[in-house]
């Protein structure tokens, strides 16, 4: 594929619209604080979004990578809604000594501002969504489209007399195509929740946080009892 040359957008309109047709990955490294509602705020813009459980390397904290693919003249709405959502704040850091001579030493804590977005903006050759199964013979049926299924696990205390609400929270998702209660037990400790949907425009990350917007606790791995 020949690049197209930027420069040549002002004198060339058809140029230009291949430029802002052209699809970019933007990767934007966030704290875990803000990663919620940027997110929501992106899902609310219609932008695919991937959220990734990350850490940095000098604070040896959590953060969030968000990844999403959109065309060249969507960039900038991208770009604000970190600028609106990723906000600095200050933490303290107590540095960490390397050399085994001070093995035991405790060093000055140092105050650090963190927070905001760090955000890449790369050019993508071709974007190809592969599916198992996805070709068809001339005159064969038309393979049904994929669909995915998640369990969520919510925290049962959150969860009573609410289970109609959490249900049509769910359902008016859009991409979600069905939901069912697997298990509300008021005597229990936790809930589960079957929800099938299509992955091409909802994922897990955005289910769970409507539902934490909503007031109720999806849990994680290590919170759930063993099976």
């Amino acid at each position: 594929m020949t690049p197209l040359d930027p420069s040549a957008a002002d004198s060339d309109p058809a140029v230009s619209r291949a430029l802002d047709e052209a699809p970019v990955l933007v990767l934007a490294i966030v704290q875990d604080e803000d990663a919620a509602a940027a997110v929501h705020a992106l899902v609310e813009q219609q932008f695919a979004v991937t959220r990734l459980a990350t850490a940095g390397g000098f604070l040896r904290a959590s953060n969030a990578t968000i990844f999403t693919v959109t065309k060249r003249a969507r960039l900038p709405q991208v770009l604000a809604v970190f600028q609106r959502t990723c906000r600095q704040r200050t933490k303290w850091f107590m540095p960490f000594m390397e050399d085994p001579a001070l093995t035991g030493y405790v060093g000055e804590p140092i105050e650090v501002e963190v927070g905001g977005a760090v955000v890449f903006v790369l050019p993508v050759e071709r974007v190809v969504r592969l599916q198992a199964g996805a070709a068809t013979r001339p005159g064969s049926a038309a393979t049904p489209p994929h669909r995915d299924e998640v369990e969520l696990y919510l925290q049962s205390s959150r969860l009573v007399g609410r289970e109609a609400e959490l249900l049509a929270v769910v359902r008016q998702l859009p991409g979600v195509e069905a939901v069912q209660g697997l298990g509300f037990d008021r005597t229990a400790l936790e809930a589960r929740v079957l929800v099938t949907f299509d992955p091409g425009r909802i994922n897990p990350v955005v289910l769970e946080d409507a539902l934490t917007r909503a007031g109720f606790t999806v849990l994680s791995a290590g919170e759930r009892r063993p099976r």
